[in-house]
């Protein structure tokens, strides 16, 4: 994976993203259900984000749901990896956030 790159394993088909702001306080919160190809089983998602706090993470494969163990933000990449606890195989699944932020 390069810097400037996502790994190509899982893909993205299809976002539906709610934010609610909070104009008073600069602030907002936010839910984003991804739909994504997964082309090769793995153990982590990783994907673009910058300057948000995660507050909550799902996600569900073509087995059922698959639990996220461990999730990161490397602010200098400005991505989200999402550690999961078994691979995740091939095929469609779901990933579903929940975030705030600035």
């Amino acid at each position: 994976m390069s810097d400037h790159r996502l790994p190509r394993s899982i893909l993205p088909r299809h976002y539906e993203l709610e934010l609610r702001p909070d104009l008073d306080t600069a602030r907002f919160v936010g839910r984003v259900r991804i739909d994504v190809a997964v082309t090769e089983a793995r153990r982590e998602i990783v994907l673009n984000a910058a300057d948000l706090v995660v507050t909550s993470v799902g996600v569900v494969g073509a087995d059922g749901e698959v639990a996220v163990t461990a999730r990161r933000i490397d602010e200098q990449l400005e991505r989200l990896h999402l550690d999961l606890d078994a691979p995740l195989p091939v095929g469609d699944a779901v990933v579903e956030i929940e975030f705030e932020g600035e």
